[in-house]
C-alpha cells in the first residue's frame, strides 16, 4: 500500500513539474510571439493536419507541407527579428548610460 502511495505522489510531483515547464514555455512565447503568430501556427498546423487526412499521402501533401515550412519559416524570421531588437536596444542603452557619464 505505501509503494502505491509514493508512486501517487511521485506522478503528482511529474504533473507539477510539467505544468510548471509548459507554463515557462508559454511564458518565453508570449514574450517573443505575439498573437498573431500563434494563431498562424494553430492554423496552418490544423490545416496542414486536415489535408494529411483529406487528401492522403499524395502530390498535394507535398504542397500542403511548403506551405506549412513558409509559414514556420516567416514565424522564426519574427522571433529572430524580436531578439535581435531587444539586443540592439539593449546595447543602445548601455551606450546611453556611457555617454550621460562623460
Amino acid at each position: 500500500m505505501k509503494k502505491d502511495s509514493v508512486t501517487a505522489t511521485d506522478s503528482i510531483k511529474n504533473k507539477q513539474d510539467d505544468i510548471y515547464k509548459l507554463s515557462i514555455i508559454f511564458t518565453l512565447m508570449k514574450k517573443y510571439l505575439d498573437w498573431g503568430n500563434l494563431l498562424t501556427i494553430i492554423l496552418t498546423l490544423g490545416l496542414f493536419i486536415i489535408a494529411l487526412f483529406v487528401t492522403g499521402f499524395t502530390k498535394n501533401l507535398l504542397l500542403e507541407a511548403g506551405v506549412f515550412l513558409v509559414s514556420m519559416k516567416i514565424i522564426l524570421m519574427s522571433y529572430k527579428n524580436s531578439m535581435t531588437e531587444e539586443k540592439i536596444l539593449k546595447e543602445l542603452k548601455e551606450i546611453k548610460e556611457k555617454l550621460d557619464k562623460v
